[in-house]
């Protein structure tokens, strides 16, 4: 079973009553190969962007490092685990920063599993009955 955390559309939004977003918690397996590159893929632009302007003077930077060619890998793997770790909690960062608002954790097989469950016990999120 896997943990998500629901965030639900803000109330102004054209898509109020969508199902909510949900994101999954750990690491994210996407942003340890691609980097900040994962964060545009998941729809988070603001810390993709933020998190890609710190991340490549640091990667220029560590040209100069001694031991060539490995060091230089070795920070972009660096990178690359940390930007992996906190991808998640930049992208409920960015949510929250776009206004919507955080809703329980849920757990199950996969998301759409999660989704079913959250609103199996929460009907009225969809506007159904009590």
């Amino acid at each position: 079973m896997k943990l998500y955390s629901s965030h639900f559309h803000p109330p102004t939004s054209p898509r109020a009553g969508a199902p909510p977003v949900l994101v999954k918690e750990g690491v994210s397996w996407r942003c340890l190969v691609l980097g900040w590159l994962g964060l545009l893929v998941t729809g988070a632009w603001m810390p993709a962007l933020l998190v890609g302007a710190i991340s490549l003077p640091v990667l220029a930077l560590a040209r100069h490092l001694p031991g060539g060619p490995a060091g230089h890998w070795g920070v972009l793997l660096g990178v690359n685990v940390l930007v992996a770790f906190f991808a998640n909690d930049l992208r409920r960062w960015d949510l929250r920063l776009r206004g919507f608002t955080v809703g329980p954790l849920v757990a199950g097989r996969d998301a759409g599993a999660a989704l079913l469950r959250l609103l199996d016990h929460r009907p009225e999120l969809l506007g159904g009955g009590p």
